[in-house]
């Protein structure tokens, strides 16, 4: 440690074991490449395994799955099979941003996917297409679902992340991407007012900015619409992987965006206070 004080002793001999992990890691989630990864569902099919973001990648991940596999019980993809996975996601963005639809809900759902799929300046939801959704898509692919969360904690790779992106959202982009992880456990379970009291207890309450103030909880506004905006696009985006028929896969992305419109509604209608919200829901 060099003579510097450490508040957690055991993390920092994890950190020391982990070194070699996490710098392959960093090397792996370096903004830059991110940003290029980003940018493979506005390539042709035909230019997209040629790209300057694949070819970087595929220099990285060789260390960093071997950096994995030197870690006992630690089972990693190949970099060839997540060079594919990511192959396939990024043709399941475009099919996101090609598909049209007429109904109110459904030209709502994509106007809000096309947000993020859109490559402009002002949209921050784009950004966490590069800082949120391709380290967990990354993760995904190397861990398989079940684990890439778990990895996130346990190999400290969310803290490393963090680090790695250093912007001054870097913090709770990184929180956001451990939540992405959870996607199937919590979109999927907000359907009653016990499963909103379980988001509002549970990892989810520090990203919320969940606190008391004269004797109520209250929760952060713009925190709340960015996590459910990001569980319904990861939501849209698996069922378009699932490759439905378009009319099915329209139906689905109506009734996940009616699902986000009535919970932000009621949010704001609670003053954005946890008791009235799920009284409301």
């Amino acid at each position: 440690l060099e003579g510097r004080p450490a508040a957690d002793l055991d993390r920092e001999v994890l950190r020391l074991r982990l070194a070699p992990l996490l710098a392959a890691f960093r090397r792996t989630v370096d903004p830059p490449l991110l940003k290029e990864l980003a940018a493979l569902p506005t390539l042709s099919a035909a230019k997209r395994s040629s790209s300057q973001g694949l070819l970087h990648l595929r220099d990285r991940l060789p260390s960093l799955v071997a950096a994995l596999q030197s870690h006992a019980a630690l089972v990693a993809k190949t970099p060839e099979e997540v060079d594919a996975a990511l192959l396939k996601d990024a043709a399941v963005l475009e099919t996101l941003a090609a598909i049209k639809g007429r109904r109110r809900t459904e030209q709502g759902a994509l106007a809000l996917l096309r947000e993020t799929l859109a490559d402009t300046a002002a949209s921050r939801r784009h950004e966490q297409l590069a800082t949120v959704f391709l380290p967990a898509r990354l993760l995904t692919h190397l861990a398989g679902p079940e684990q890439a969360a778990g990895w996130l904690r346990e190999l400290l790779l969310g803290e490393t992340l963090e680090q790695t992106l250093g912007a001054a959202e870097a913090g709770s982009d990184a929180h956001l991407t451990e939540l992405v992880l959870q996607r199937p456990a919590l979109w999927a379970d907000l359907t009653t007012p016990p499963a909103w009291e379980c988001l509002f207890r549970a990892e989810a309450a520090a990203f919320l900015g969940v606190h008391w103030h004269e004797g109520g909880r209250w929760f952060n506004a713009e925190r709340f619409a960015e996590l459910l905006e990001w569980l319904f696009f990861v939501a849209a985006f698996d069922s378009a992987t699932a490759a439905p028929r378009r009319q099915e896969l329209l139906a689905e992305l109506a009734a996940g965006y009616e699902r986000l419109t009535v919970a932000l509604t009621a949010a704001k209608t609670a003053g954005y206070r946890v008791d009235n919200f799920l009284e409301i829901v």
